[in-house]
């Protein structure tokens, strides 16, 4: 009955389908295991800034982030997962998002 409903719920997320041999070259464990580390990086980062920035409008989360998760957890070899992209790409659109922020004030 579990093993159903299990993979019932991995269809609907998209993380198996049936009739086919391979989703992708990542296992399945792998998978699972960079999207909960994914998962756990921006929560803390959510909750470390909540926590220092409380009171304020503040979020230091971006939707940058999650692709940076994704890359330096799934992809930690690429040329994309080195930390001077992650720091200059998270630059780059903090300071693009308070341009505009400051153009409507």
């Amino acid at each position: 009955m579990l093993k159903n409903y299990s993979g019932g719920l991995l269809q609907i997320m998209g993380l198996k389908k049936p009739h086919e041999q391979r989703i992708s070259a990542i296992s399945f464990r792998q998978r699972l295991k960079v999207a909960s580390a994914a998962f756990l990086a921006l929560w803390l980062v959510a909750n470390i800034s909540e926590f220092f920035l409380s009171g304020t409008s503040h979020m230091l989360l971006l939707a940058s982030m999650g692709a940076s998760a994704v890359l330096l957890f799934g992809l930690p070899g690429s040329p994309l997962a080195k930390p001077a992209v992650f720091f200059w790409g998270t630059f780059a659109v903090s300071r693009y998002w308070l341009d505009v922020q400051s153009s409507f004030e």
